[in-house]
């Protein structure tokens, strides 16, 4: 349960600002082969599409996928020493759907940042949430229909764990709230007379689960680590509810380190990598994995990382059938400052190159490509399948890339 209240201001009244988008642009040079097997071509334009809300948002009950969405979100916890940030998202995009979606990564990633925003526990330092059409730092009846578990308990203290347990149902506007009809059924009946500040740290998260589970017909389920450290928990029994809240509308969002349980639970596992979320990674049986990778800044190119340590860190990788990359090149950059005598020197720009990887096991491999991406200091900037290559009777009506051999 999330008992601490967004704070308001006069500006909560004025209209949600639009947040900006920019688009980026890259070279790539010929790539280089780590093996003789020649990697299908898939297309490589992408366009970046940015939805536009309308004036007045729907009503919550009108509301269509995707539920959540995030543009270009900059925020940070805190829940390190003294209150001061363990993990933060930078520029964090990405469109939730009805479904169960798995968040891997650490609180250093960003994931209690995330929870954060997406609770509407705080607003992002810039950037927009969307939870159902609306802020849910800034509106009540959103923040009613979402469910929250989050990295540290936070029950007021009052006199028993039933008073907490149905205050928190009367302001989600349960008609009658019944701690016991909650708790009991979870194995938890022993906590009701027990004051909220005598339970243990795994007691007091089974209470804010169950709080979270029983959300009256919700839009959002947000969860940290729900199968670590919660008292009477049948992770069986758990996997099965979040499903079903999935099939009834709702998106489920598990943030988690765990692979292990990303992989058994989610329908769409997701990687948050030192502050930037992925889309969802690559699953299934056989193909090709598409990932593009930030090549080091000018002048850090000493500090490693890049395409070609990820490619070497997978050579040692059993399973993978095929590693290929193309290497990005940076334009020719000018200084600003035409013919005066100490020009502005150009800012640094980021380039992307692309590895590809032909794998007969694309979840076993997707977790590789994270795993070698960790050892070789190198950041994702996303990580995707190929496009199917066309069929005969579309290739000759193709131009290929590099001139059309």
């Amino acid at each position: 349960m999330t008992s601490r209240e967004p704070s308001t201001s006069p500006e909560d009244d004025l209209p949600e600002e639009e947040a900006s988008q920019g688009d980026a642009a890259q070279g790539s040079a010929p790539r280089d082969d780590l093996s003789r097997d020649d990697l299908s071509q898939g297309d490589a334009a992408q366009g970046a599409v940015a939805a536009q809300e309308a004036e007045a948002p729907p009503p919550l009950a009108a509301v269509t996928p995707p539920l959540v969405r995030l543009e270009r979100v900059v925020a940070s916890d805190d829940a390190g020493p003294h209150g001061d940030a363990r993990g933060r998202l930078h520029h964090a995009e990405a469109a939730f759907a009805p479904g169960v979606h798995m968040i891997l990564g650490t609180p250093e990633d960003g994931t209690l940042a995330l929870a954060h925003v997406l609770s509407g526990r705080t607003r992002p330092s810039s950037g927009r949430v969307r939870v159902g059409g609306h802020d849910p730092a800034r509106h009540a009846k959103t923040r009613a229909r979402l469910g929250a578990l989050l990295g540290a308990p936070e029950l007021p203290d009052t006199r028993t764990v039933a008073a907490v347990v149905e205050m928190a149902q009367r302001a989600r506007g349960e008609a009658r709230p019944s701690a016991a009809a909650l708790l009991d059924g979870r194995g938890l009946g022993r906590l009701l007379a027990r004051r909220p500040v005598s339970l243990s740290f795994a007691e007091a998260r089974a209470v804010e689960l169950a709080l979270a589970l029983s959300t009256p017909e919700p839009l959002c389920v947000v969860l940290v680590e729900p199968f670590a450290e919660v008292t009477s928990l049948d992770a069986a029994a758990l996997r099965v509810e979040l499903h079903a809240l999935a099939e009834k509308g709702a998106c489920v969002l598990v943030l988690t380190s765990s692979r292990t349980d990303a992989w058994a639970l989610g329908d769409h596992v997701h990687q948050l990598d030192r502050g930037v979320l992925l889309p969802a990674l690559p699953a299934g049986r056989g193909g090709e994995i598409v990932v593009q990778v930030e090549e080091p800044r000018p002048g850090e190119e000493a500090a490693g990382g890049g395409v070609r340590a990820l490619a070497t860190a997978l050579t040692e990788v059993p399973g993978l059938q095929a590693v290929a990359w193309e290497e990005a090149q940076r334009a020719p950059q000018v200084p600003s400052g035409g013919d005066t005598p100490h020009p502005t020197p150009p800012a640094p720009t980021l380039a992307l190159s692309t590895l590809r990887v032909r794998a007969a096991d694309l979840d076993a491999a997707s977790l590789s490509i994270l795993d070698a991406a960790t050892r070789a200091g190198v950041v994702l900037a996303s990580i995707r399948t190929a496009t199917p290559p066309p069929t005969r009777r579309q290739v000759g009506r193709t131009v290929q890339p590099g001139g059309g051999r």
